[in-house]
């Protein structure tokens, strides 16, 4: 860990002097990067440049007036007009001479500088620690500028508290995607047991077969997919690339004033004319809180902010306003009901460079998602019922409607959050966060929670868990920080860690969202071996939940566009060509508990020593891509992008041998190593109305470089081998 300790400290570094450089180099006195507003011309007729000098501060309880404009040293000044009553309007010079540019002069200090800024005071939404629960979910590299996001989050300012008013703000993404690739198989992969199905075997003779081996080929020809068979393209996974958006709308509806708010959130990640009635996807009412706002709690140095209901925080987001490129929370995205306060304290120091945002929480799951059976259940439907022989084809899908509950049932969940962010003068952002959630693990079963046998009444391999002995705590313990250089001209950076402590997950629900993971069933599949191989349909572990992961999140962006125009401001209003470089590191530290190495006679459980290597599941997963986009007229862009997943670099997932399926008899393993490794190329045609607006429409095609194992995501993870191209047409729209 020393080597990447070094480089996330000399990489932060790196942003600290970028953001001293430019402090230290900033327009003259009266230019914010752009020319300030000519002051109004004395009533004398004097040209603007030649007036006197602006007065001076008045007093802390009434604004200062702006300085005056800066006169240039080839210009001569003026004589001062006598005092004598009514003089003579000395006439105008007949051309002036041109002034030139500004040019970029050393920092005086705090007196060059307007005042310090006073707190907002109206404002009911200022920044938190993470982007704000009010502000819409958009994609991830989604193209909006600062003063959109403004207009983008529910806030009153100015006027009274007694002035109410409603506010309606949203996001829509609506696409049309498919792939190209091998066609469905006739006969189809399974791994049915028909032995203890009184009706004898369900399926008809020669239409079923062994599921497909990693670099088997596939049945010939080419078929068109209306959901596309890729891989990364399940949000889920830890392998989500982001590359080919699929359905989302959110509506937020807001009513207050400048002190109370409160918020309704509906949204879904599909839209049911276009496709089905997905119960799932309609989230409907899925967040309501209220926001209090008290903008005088801590007088001239800021004030507070207090949320109270069901909402969701995002901490450590690479983007600028959204998640980043692969839209991933570093330390968390939370899933509870609950409280959180936000102290937002200004005029730290003389000059009023340094902000501070003091954040923290508390919540609770409202409910849990019911264990309707077993972990077969939740995957397969069983035939017959009642059994755990599983459906007869892979390819058959429970019914989407019922959630999936892990693979024991899970108990009450718990979160709480404390958060510290330290800003210099939106250049630099420092931030440390901490996250802890848990579970009593108070809905253990003697059967579900030991994952017992329904025919032997033995525990299952897979158990071999401290669980298997009775109720435990489960818990994740999220510590880490993160650097965020928001450059203007010189770019926008993002560099974060996070510490992840996990144990014994199964049983934690979805409180906290982290790396692509709901709760912890989730996390573990990602990061600590798949016990459940969707290729194969077989259970044949391993079944670590507890371990250490290190995640590093990477993000840069530069605008060519507003470099080029610097010291002008540039809101994206021209020809532009932005370049990301993106990345994300997850280095995993599991191994197989004691229990699962020497048993437990009481519980029957009975060890294995050799699972100290076949359960060893510490490895490391990269993922990184580079992005650009040209917009050369206001109505349409030109991008590329290409990624690179490697989601098991040290080949820990094949280290488990494969089992012997009870049918056909054939190892079924499951895959690692570079067998899991793909690459995107992806180009794109972006068409909007105006250089700034707030729709795009993107015609994308994207081809795959696709490993011998790299499968489709859910629900074709079962087929032979994952499209290599698809195309996708999506607009987009946020209010």
């Amino acid at each position: 860990m020393k080597p990447i300790g070094h480089a996330i400290i000399v990489l932060g570094l790196s942003f600290a002097q970028v953001a001293a450089l430019q402090a230290a180099w900033v327009a003259p006195p009266g230019n914010a990067r752009t020319a300030a507003p000519p002051a109004a011309a004395p009533a004398s007729g004097t040209p603007a440049w030649a007036a006197a000098p602006a007065p001076p501060a008045a007093p802390a309880q009434v604004a200062a007036p702006p300085p005056a404009p800066v006169r240039p040293a080839m210009l001569p000044v003026p004589a001062a007009p006598p005092a004598a009553a009514a003089p003579a309007v000395a006439p105008l010079p007949a051309k002036l001479p041109a002034l030139p540019p500004a040019a970029l002069v050393p920092d005086t200090g705090a007196a060059a500088r307007t005042a310090p800024a006073k707190p907002a005071g109206g404002d009911v939404i200022p920044s938190g620690a993470g982007l704000s629960p009010n502000m819409p979910q958009v994609s991830g590299g989604t193209n909006i500028s600062s003063k959109q996001i403004e207009e983008l989050s529910s806030s009153t300012s100015g006027g009274s508290a007694d002035e109410w008013k409603f506010q309606f703000h949203g996001y829509l993404r609506a696409p049309v995607r498919f792939s190209w690739g091998p066609p469905t198989p006739s006969v189809q992969p399974s791994i049915y047991n028909p032995q203890s199905n009184p009706n004898g075997d369900p399926r008809p003779a020669g239409s079923f077969r062994a599921p497909y081996a990693p670099g088997e080929a596939p049945p010939p020809g080419t078929e068109l997919h209306g959901l596309p068979r890729v891989p990364g393209y399940n949000y889920n996974g830890w392998e989500y690339t982001n590359t080919i958006g699929g359905p989302w709308s959110q509506l937020n509806f807001s009513y207050g004033n400048s002190r109370v708010m409160g918020t309704v959130i509906v949204d879904s990640y599909n839209q049911t004319d276009g496709g089905y009635r997905n119960l799932q996807a309609q989230q409907g009412i899925d967040q309501v809180f209220l926001t209090v706002n008290v903008p005088e709690a801590f007088g001239e140095r800021g004030g507070l902010v207090w949320n109270i209901g069901s909402f969701g925080n995002r901490y450590g987001v690479a983007g600028k306003y959204d998640a980043g490129m692969y839209e991933t929370y570093l330390f968390g995205r939370t899933h509870t009901a609950g409280s959180t306060w936000t102290a937002n304290l200004s005029n730290l120091d003389a000059a009023g460079d340094w902000s501070l945002v003091a954040e923290g929480g508390f919540g609770a799951k409202l409910d849990i998602v019911p264990f309707m059976n077993n972990q077969n259940y939740q995957i397969f439907q069983n035939i017959p019922s009642g059994s755990n022989n599983g459906s007869p084809y892979l390819s058959d899908r429970s019914p989407d409607y019922v959630p999936w509950a892990g693979s024991v049932p899970q108990g009450s969940t718990y979160l709480h959050h404390e958060h510290l962010v330290a800003k210099f003068r939106n250049l630099l952002t420092l931030g440390a966060h901490y996250l802890f959630t848990w579970t009593p693990d108070d809905n253990w079963s003697p059967i579900n929670s030991r994952q017992i046998s329904a025919g032997s009444g033995a525990v299952q391999v897979g158990s071999a868990v401290p669980r298997a002995r009775g109720p435990i705590q489960g818990s994740m313990e999220i510590w880490g920080g993160e650097v965020k250089f928001s450059g203007g001209a010189f770019g926008d950076g993002y560099l974060g860690y996070a510490h992840i402590d996990a144990r014994n997950i199964a049983a934690l629900a979805d409180a906290l969202e982290i790396g692509h993971s709901y709760g912890g069933p989730q996390f573990k599949q990602n990061y600590f071996g798949r016990s459940f191989n969707g290729h194969t349909g077989v259970y044949n572990g391993p079944q670590n939940e507890t371990g250490i992961v290190h995640n590093i999140s990477a993000q840069y962006s530069f605008s060519f566009g507003q470099f080029s125009r610097y010291p002008q401001e540039f809101w994206g209003d021209g020809t532009d060509l932005v370049v990301t470089a993106f990345g994300f590191l997850s280095i995993v530290d599991s191994k197989p508990p004691p229990i699962a190495l020497t048993g437990d006679v009481a519980s029957g459980v009975t060890g294995d020593a050799r699972r100290a290597v076949w359960w060893n599941m510490s490895t490391k997963k990269l993922k990184f891509g580079l992005d650009a986009i040209y917009t050369p007229l206001s109505w349409v862009g030109f991008g590329g992008r290409f990624d690179m997943v490697k989601p098991d670099l040290d080949a820990a997932y094949s280290r488990t041998p494969p089992v012997q399926d009870n049918l056909q008899n054939v190892p079924l393993g499951n895959p690692g190593g570079s067998d899991l490794n793909f690459s995107v190329l992806t180009g794109r045609l972006v068409f909007k109305t105006e250089f700034v607006t707030h729709e795009t429409i993107t015609l994308l095609y994207s081809h795959y470089f696709l490993g011998n194992a790299a499968y489709p995501a859910f629900p074709y993870e079962w087929v032979a081998k994952s499209d290599a191209d698809a195309l996708s047409l999506a607009a987009t729209l946020w209010w």
